[in-house]
């Protein structure tokens, strides 16, 4: 993230701070730099987008601020394995009609 600001001197100079959309703390944001970094792991499964929003406070006075909203869209991971519907099938076949045998779960 990057904000500018015209002014000079501490007037210039921009704080920034996620605001709102981070429920759970997973996110956090170097307050001179501007860099969004996930702090905590992301679970599609469970929360599949975010929308947070970035504030720039300047240090001038009055202090000014602006704020963006920042749209994630969690792509998923492999971290689920395949699962059956059933612990057991069971299926009956007769050896005398059986010329090739498929079974299909």
């Amino acid at each position: 993230m990057v904000a500018h600001d015209l002014d000079s001197g501490e007037n210039g100079r921009i704080r920034y701070s996620v605001t709102n959309g981070d429920r759970q703390s997973q996110f956090g944001i170097d307050p001179v730099t501007g860099y969004l970094a996930v702090q905590s792991p992301l679970d599609r499964e469970m929360i599949s987008s975010y929308v947070l929003e970035i504030q720039a406070t300047d240090y001038g006075v009055p202090q000014l601020t602006t704020s963006v909203n920042v749209n994630l869209d969690i792509s998923d991971e492999n971290d689920n394995p395949p699962l059956f519907s059933q612990t057991n099938y069971t299926s009956f076949v007769q050896v005398q009609t059986l010329s090739i045998l498929t079974v299909f779960v």
